[in-house]
């Protein structure tokens, strides 16, 4: 059903994938140098805002990952940078699509505390904040959030999890939450605070969108 969903280019791409064999453990490693190759080619096209490139190279990787079997960490790589090349065009639907086949696929290869779910979390967070679609952009910043903390043992100065907190944030803020907004904006800004500095960037505008939500619950009161 998750692939029936997928725009026809992955659909294609897992098709081809599907009946893609090698037999020779040569080639297969081979194939493992290409895969490599094509990421960080990809990257570096990302960082040039060459997305169709990027996208190009990124399709390829995902070719080139059923050296590493029909489900592996690799391919679920190529499919979250296929989302990311989406994701930084703000193509949100496109960028959802992948992402929730490389969550399905990360869920069955890695610990369930393995930060790349977190990550993978964060990113479908924010896809769908962009959509409106604010129930599920919580659930995925909330999951992203549960999985980081275990995952740093209880140590919540990770910035990751500072901008997890701050877009969830927005999210309650949205939804009217005014009180649970401020609560877990606080906590963002904490951590900013103490892994950044009081006059980083990053701090102040934090400081600024609290200062703001603080207003308008004053106004609603």
């Amino acid at each position: 059903m998750i692939i029936s969903s997928l725009p026809i280019a992955l659909t294609t791409l897992l098709i081809a994938i599907a009946f893609a064999f090698y037999t020779a453990s040569a080639e297969a490693q081979s194939y493992n140098a290409r895969w490599a190759s094509m990421i960080n080619q990809g990257g570096i096209c990302m960082q040039k805002k060459e997305y169709k490139k990027a996208e190009a190279f990124f399709e390829r990787s995902l070719l080139e990952s059923k050296s590493f079997g029909n489900r592996s960490k690799e391919m679920a790589s190529s499919i979250n940078a296929l989302a990311g090349v989406h994701m930084e065009q703000q193509q949100w639907k496109e960028a959802e699509s992948y992402l929730v086949l490389a969550l399905s696929m990360r869920e069955d290869l890695l610990s369930e505390r393995d930060p790349r779910i977190a990550n993978t979390c964060f990113n479908l967070g924010v896809c769908c904040f962009n959509q409106d679609k604010l129930s599920e952009a919580g659930h995925y910043f909330e999951r992203a959030l549960d999985t980081r903390y275990s995952y740093k043992s209880g140590k919540p100065e990770d910035p990751h999890i500072a901008d997890e907190l701050a877009w969830l944030s927005k999210v309650y803020a949205r939804q009217g939450r005014q009180t649970d907004a401020i609560d877990v904006l606080e906590q963002a800004l904490s951590i900013k605070r103490k892994k950044l500095g009081a006059a980083h960037a990053e701090t102040k505008s934090l400081e600024n969108e609290l200062d703001n939500l603080k207003k308008n619950a004053v106004k609603r009161d």
